[in-house]
Parts: structure tokens; sequence; C-alpha cells
């Protein structure tokens, strides 16, 4: 049984759809787990294939591999990973953040020093609140994913920082990425998974419902999000697009080396 470790977030659930719906499991078990625990679980050969950041991969590149047909990117406005501001905000170093050293909180910390020199401060907290709430703390806060989402909505004091990373670099920023660890590749799962993603993208509407959490947004907007705001196949140049962003990730010593890109 191949194991195959995923996150449970929205923009992962084109992609399993068809291994969900369609009998595609029979040959394939699925967990869920945070991207880096889905990384650290395949360095150590617990599973076979995972869903995982680029930020993930650049730290452990000499052990993995790339599905090089699958990816998760945008190239403009996601509202998926968003940083949100006080109202009239001259200027700050501080931002809160839930989430530790994801990849967006390390987007961000890249952005803001590179573009805008500034030395973020990050406040890990654990928060239930309203963004209102948090805002009265903190001059700033990282919302990502459904909290993103929902809090779009909330306020117009916010900064986009994928999108802006993509205006900034005039490139394509890739948010999940398929990698085998290097000595258990195979190449019959791979066909699985493109069929399964080719599954999910014929059903993005019902995705949308299904995955839908309640609140105060509507399933519309996550149906609008899959299938405007995102995309699930990679496409010529992407995966230079990426290597520019490694690059990025070393100099600014988030890794020890530029990664190579190894693919399947």
């Amino acid at each position: 049984m191949i194991q195959f470790a995923v996150t449970n977030e929205l923009i992962s659930q084109p992609i399993i759809h068809g291994l969900k719906t369609s009998g595609l499991l029979k040959d394939i078990s699925l967990q869920e787990g945070s991207t880096a625990q889905n990384c650290a679980n395949l360095v150590q050969k617990k599973i076979d294939l995972a869903l995982i950041s680029p930020l993930d991969y650049a730290r452990n590149s000499s052990e993995l591999v790339i599905v090089p047909d699958i990816a998760i990117w945008s190239a403009e406005a996601t509202r998926y990973a968003l940083v949100f501001f006080q109202s009239n905000l001259h200027s700050f170093h501080r931002i809160a953040s839930q989430y530790g050293e994801s990849q967006y909180q390390v987007l961000a910390s890249l952005l803001f020093k590179e573009f805008y020199e500034i030395e973020v401060e990050w406040e890990n907290i654990s928060w239930d609140g309203s963004l209102d709430e948090i805002l009265e703390k903190f001059p700033a806060c990282l919302l990502e994913g459904d909290k993103a989402i929902e809090s779009y909505y909330q306020s117009d004091s916010y900064l986009d920082i994928v999108e802006d990373y993509c205006e900034k670099t005039d490139s394509r920023y890739i948010h999940l990425l398929i990698a085998f660890h290097r000595d258990h590749v195979d190449h019959q799962v791979m066909e699985s998974l493109l069929l399964s993603l080719q599954i999910g993208l014929r059903n993005l509407m019902n995705i949308a419902k299904d995955y839908h959490p309640g609140g105060s947004v509507s399933w519309n907007i996550y149906f609008e999000i899959l299938s405007e705001l995102f995309a699930f196949q990679s496409v010529s140049g992407l995966w230079d697009e990426m290597k520019s962003y490694l690059e990025y990730l070393f100099y600014h010593g988030y890794v020890d080396y530029i990664p190579e890109l190894h693919f399947v």
C-alpha cells in the first residue's frame, strides 16, 4: 500500500478528490498532516510521497524528487496568505502569527526584508479571537488559509503577500508540490495522481461545497478561489521560477545552500 501524506487545506482538495471518490484509493492510503510533518516523514521513509511546500523541499532537496506535472501555484492575489494591519499604521516591525515558521511566514519575512527593508519580529500566538481583537494587541498579523479568506472581507488594510511577491519578482509562486523520496519512486502512482487531479478539476464546485467550513463566507467564494486564483498543473517556466525563489531562501539564510531541483 502506497502511503501518501496530504494536507487538509482547501488548495489540496482538487489533487486528492479523485483518490477519494473514484476508487483510486485501493492502492493508495491517505494521511493528513502539515507540510513540515509530511516532509519529515518522507525523509525518514515512513511514507512514500507527500504534498510539501517549496520551503520543505529546499531544506531536504538531497533526499527528494519532484513530480513535475503537478504543482499548486498562483500568479496574482489569492486571499490565502494576508498580513493585516491596524488602521492608519505608518510603520511596523512586529507581526503576530499562529503558524510558527510556515512557508507564508518565511515568504512575508523575505518579502519585507528584500523589498521594503523591514526586519520583521514575529510574535507567535495562540488565538481564536476575531481579526479586530488581534489587531487591538498587535500592529499587524498574518492569517493563512480559511482564516485569511474569511478575514479578507473584514478589512481593507492588508497585504496579499503572494500577490506582492509575484508582482515584485515578475514570477509565479508555488504553494505546494508533490515529492517522492528519491529511493521510493512509483510511476504508476504518478499516473493515478494525474487522473485524480483531472477528476478534481472537473468537480471544483462540488469540492468547494464539501469543503466549505461555514461562517460568513459563501461556498461560492471557495469555488472562485479554486477555479480562478489557483492552478494545479505545471506550465513552462514554472520550475525555473521556483528555483529563483529557492535562491532567495538561500540569500536570506533559510537554507545553507541553493537547492537543486530533482525530478522524477
